[in-house]
């Protein structure tokens, strides 16, 4: 299978908060814990449009969340939504697009990955 992502992911190792705030539809708390309550996860990559969230159990599909985290000394609050869930593998958790980062955020990521990408180079 190819690699289709557009954007080179770095692996981290960086922890996070998500709230998830809005679930797909007919799925309810019951199956997934309390919306706007908080989890400590693991940031298992990233990427300038998008996170790997070690979780179990994974979020549903289309799950909506905030994730705040800190990278390189500056706190990012950013909103996903879940787009793949990955089970049976190592780590279990989601695929998240980020659907909404603010610019000024959006660009320190983007800096802060290329930077990295070529200091691996």
């Amino acid at each position: 299978m190819s690699n289709t992502r557009r954007h080179e992911r770095l692996s981290l190792g960086l922890k996070g908060v998500v709230t998830p705030l809005l679930l797909p539809s007919g799925i309810d708390e019951s199956q997934t814990g309390p919306l706007h309550e908080t989890y400590e996860v693991h940031i298992e990559n990233i990427s300038a449009r998008g996170v790997f969230l070690a979780r179990k159990p994974p979020l549903p599909v289309g799950t909506f969340l905030r994730i705040d985290f800190d990278l390189d000394e500056r706190a990012f609050h950013t909103f996903g939504r879940v787009v793949r869930i990955s089970e049976g593998n190592e780590p279990s958790g989601n695929g998240v697009r980020l659907v909404f980062v603010e610019e000024r955020d959006r660009t320190s990521l983007m800096k802060f990955l290329a930077k990295q990408l070529e200091s691996r180079a």
